[in-house]
């Protein structure tokens, strides 16, 4: 629900850059891969999600870390460093040990055997 509503809120927001744009497009496939592991389904293939984490990792570098440092406006506003940021710093962290445990330290949810 919350995500939909972010999508919404993002598709109408005159501000958004490209930027913004692509980074919504992977928080939701990120959310996919957190579905995954949390409900144990094999979701497209384990190859995509080890590539997904590296890209990840690469992007949330980009976008949380780089961006604010050179002053780049992100949805429109400039960055100010408060409690938000910090809890979008951790929330990146803990989806990227969810798809990383998702990619490679679940095997059975990627066996055939495993129902």
């Amino acid at each position: 629900m919350l995500l939909s509503l972010s999508t919404v809120s993002l598709l109408s927001l005159q501000t958004a850059t490209f930027i913004d744009r692509i980074d919504l497009f992977l928080s939701i496939l990120a959310t996919f891969g957190l579905f995954g592991v949390a409900y144990s389904k094999a979701l497209i293939t384990v190859v995509f999600w080890r590539y997904f984490f590296y890209f990840g990792i690469i992007e949330t570098f980009v976008y949380s870390i780089m961006l604010p440092i050179v002053g780049f406006n992100r949805y429109g506003r400039p960055f100010v460093f408060n409690g938000l940021y910090v809890f979008e710093i951790v929330y990146a962290f803990l989806l990227l040990y969810a798809l990383h445990h998702y990619a490679y330290r679940r095997p059975l949810i990627w066996t055939k055997n495993c129902a």
